[in-house]
């Protein structure tokens, strides 16, 4: 099991999240918990770039 931290940029774009938005903490939560480079259909690797290397697909939004 992995425990998931946030970054204090990112713990600060959360709590301006709507509450119908909450859904991505759940996901996060759900997907990354257990095996979290483990390739699904909505976790998929993205190759080397600046931002991640790995993509959460969460219904209309994107988690890197």
């Amino acid at each position: 099991m992995f425990e998931i931290d946030f970054t204090p940029t990112a713990a600060a774009h959360v709590r301006t999240y709507r509450k119908f938005e909450q859904l991505i903490l759940d996901a996060i939560e759900e997907q990354l918990t257990y095996e979290p480079i483990t390739e699904t259909r909505n976790r998929k690797p993205i190759g080397e770039n600046d931002v991640s290397d790995w993509e959460l697909r969460v219904e209309k939004y994107r988690v890197f």
